[in-house]
């Protein structure tokens, strides 16, 4: 999960990313069904995939979607986002009518929905939107879940506001050990208790790669021996190891959220080390390791720094790439970069 930017401690965000897991577990349950050839236990499977997906995406619309829409640097996600709910619904109703080879289409959908949320959506939210747009979020989401009937929570303008040190407002009990029960004033007069519980210990990190089998989490120094090996097997031009160690430290003193690496099991499969300058991103060390190449990884990790970037305001990602490593122009070129005429310059200090 997007553990590098706090986003969880927003209640509205953690609930919308413990819905993901119950989301997946029910399409692991259709896929088992489709399996065994088992047309009833289908029929069943996306009725129930169905109450998950679709009620949790309407949430979302009803408030999250609707608020940063309004903004243009969000606007393109989530007019994204919002294309894949409908997708939903069309898989659905095929997987449901009998085409059962529509499954395959869900599931890619639907990971690549969740990696966009979890892996950048959710962490920009942690980063670039104020309490006064959470103010709003929380009344429209409020109004629909009561509407629907839908246990949630409260507080997530003051739950983000406590969380960025803001003394001007009330601390949240998000951070609590115990769960917290909270009273106040719904929409229509009336005092409403809603039961909001800690996230549980020991939590899977991030349920984005349904098929891949790896998941993103921000670098830390003790990654450093890990980058060294990664980059080498990459074929990266690789230094002393002192000097991964100093890399590391430099960029994670900077903008930690944009320094990323991709785990499968206990090892490490791939990096980026992004960085912001205040007017626009940088790529470096996006790396994959061999064995790992051609199943998402680099683009999962390229992504989330773009993400990362357009939340700090920036409108712009630049890389650098060295002649001997011209091979990786058109990955970048199908990815939407393109080459500049520029003349390069550097010293070194």
């Amino acid at each position: 999960m997007c553990e590098y930017c706090g986003c969880r401690e927003i209640p509205l965000i953690g609930r919308l990313s413990e819905e993901h897991y119950q989301a997946v577990d029910a399409l692991g349950v259709l896929r088992r069904a489709i399996e065994s050839s088992d047309a009833v236990a289908v029929g069943s499977a996306v009725v129930a995939l169905r109450e998950e997906l679709i009620t949790h995406n309407e949430s979302e619309e009803a408030g999250l979607f609707l608020e940063l829409g309004r903004d243009e640097y969000f606007a393109p996600t989530i007019a994204e986002l919002l294309e894949q709910h409908v997708q939903f619904r069309v898989l659905l109703d095929r997987i449901a009518g009998g085409d059962w080879a529509a499954y395959d289409e869900l599931e890619d959908t639907l990971r690549h929905h969740i990696d966009r949320e979890e892996n950048g959506l959710f962490p920009a939210t942690a980063v670039a939107v104020d309490g006064d747009v959470w103010t709003e979020i929380d009344r429209l989401t409020h109004a629909f879940n009561h509407e629907r009937g839908r246990e949630h929570g409260h507080t997530e303008a003051e739950a983000l506001q406590a969380r960025r040190g803001d003394a001007g407002h009330r601390k949240s009990p998000a951070g609590d050990e115990d769960s917290t029960v909270t009273k106040q004033a719904d929409e229509r007069g009336h005092t409403a208790t809603h039961t909001r519980a800690p996230a549980p210990r020991g939590r899977r990190d991030l349920v984005v790669k349904l098929a891949e089998g790896f998941v993103l989490r921000p670098a830390k120094l003790d990654d450093a021996a890990s980058l060294f090996a990664l980059w080498a097997q990459a074929g990266l031009h690789v230094g002393r190891p002192e000097s991964v160690v100093e890399d590391l430290a430099g960029v994670l003193a900077l903008h930690p959220q944009l320094v990323l690496v991709a785990v499968a099991g206990d090892s490490i499969v791939g990096s980026v080390l992004g960085t912001w300058d205040g007017r626009r991103g940088w790529i470096n060390r996006l790396a994959t390791r061999p064995d790992w190449q051609g199943r998402g990884v680099a683009s999962a990790l390229l992504t989330a720094v773009e993400d990362g970037v357009r939340a700090l305001g920036g409108g712009k990602v630049n890389l650098l790439i060295e002649a001997d490593n011209y091979d990786v122009v058109s990955y970048y070129e199908g990815r939407g970069y393109a080459t500049d005429d520029l003349i390069f310059m550097e010293k070194y200090l």
